[in-house]
């Protein structure tokens, strides 16, 4: 599951879609260990207020939910923008690591015409 949702590229109604399944197969475990993870899981879930926000996004964008009734004020482009984003951190730290390579202290010359040639080189590098 874990590496499933580490797929570069998934839709937030697939990304969802599989930890509910997850969740589905957690709640058949059976015996003491079974009982133990079935309840930590259920704890982190419910604890993580932006998974239930995610979740309302998702009945959003699959026509589920028509009221789009959130806490936050999202306008309609904000949700339909996101409809590919990541719910683990995996993406955002690869994004993070290469800002990181780009604004490294060591770069004294690096003009503004310089940083454009490097994000378009980098746009065609295979991962």
């Amino acid at each position: 599951t874990i590496k499933q949702l580490e797929t570069k590229n998934m839709s937030l109604i697939e990304s969802i879609s599989i930890v509910e399944k997850s969740a589905d197969k957690l709640e058949k475990a059976q015996g003491h260990m079974g009982e133990i993870v079935k309840n930590k899981f259920a704890n982190i879930i419910e604890r993580n207020s932006g998974f239930q926000i995610i979740k309302i996004i998702r009945d959003i964008l699959i026509g589920k939910n028509q009221q789009g009734s959130l806490d936050i004020e999202f306008t309609p482009s904000d949700i339909v923008n996101m409809n590919y984003a990541p719910i683990t951190s995996v993406d955002v730290e690869r994004s993070f690591s290469q800002y990181k390579n780009i604004l490294r202290p060591n770069r004294r010359n690096f003009s503004f015409e310089n940083l454009q040639q490097y994000v378009v080189s980098h746009c065609f590098v295979p991962e």
